[in-house]
């Protein structure tokens, strides 16, 4: 199980990079309040990046401030075999997004998916050779997820940026519609998480 605890004496220990999710990152900063330590300060760290879920700035200006280090964002599956993009900010960078894809990797927006708005949000694409071939023994999912000119249906909506940037806005099958609006849950968890009581939040449609 993770262990805040752990993760902070590895980081004061002189680990140099800390790769987690916004739930980790959050339960570390939670536990270095409670010392009475508004700051990690570990002495070799260098890099310090999120993933799993997508960040809200007032939140990535708190684990900036909290790490004295650039918070970076990507995107990946599974089934892409690890990243498809990152981002390379330096510190106090108001990017939100999963930076641009990485080298080999194509990615494009579906705007008539399901939880597309037909003009500039949609599901996430995603081709290349470190795209999978497909699932073991599972023909039928493979043919849901698989195009037969090898892109990837991720399952994820977002949008692609004139600098070729990509944001992830949240599950298609966890949008929520309401009075003919789409309401991302993770919108709503950046509003819940700005609150100075809560730590972590989850939203769920």
């Amino acid at each position: 199980r993770f262990s805040a605890q752990k993760l902070y004496d590895a980081a004061m220990g002189g680990v140099t990079i800390i790769p987690a999710v916004p739930q980790m990152h959050a339960l570390v900063m939670q536990y270095t309040k409670e010392q009475g330590v508004e700051r990690l300060g570990a002495p070799k760290l260098r890099y310090v990046s999120s993933g799993g879920a997508p960040l809200d700035p007032a939140w990535k200006r708190k684990a900036e401030a909290f790490y004295e280090l650039p918070l970076q964002n990507g995107f990946g599956m599974t089934e892409t075999s690890s990243g498809a993009s990152a981002t390379t900010n330096p510190i106090g960078s108001p990017d939100v997004s999963v930076g641009p894809v990485t080298p080999g990797t194509r990615a494009r927006i579906d705007v008539n998916a399901a939880g597309g708005n037909g003009v500039d949000e949609g599901e996430v694409m995603v081709a290349g050779p470190h795209v999978m071939k497909g699932y073991y023994r599972n023909p039928v999912e493979t043919e849901k997820t698989l195009e037969a000119d090898g892109w990837l249906h991720t399952g994820d909506l977002g949008k692609i940026d004139e600098k070729g940037r990509l944001y992830i806005l949240g599950r298609s099958k966890e949008l929520i519609i309401h009075g003919g609006f789409n309401v991302y849950p993770p919108e709503v968890e950046a509003a819940l998480n700005d609150h100075p009581q809560v730590i972590q939040s989850a939203v769920v449609g």
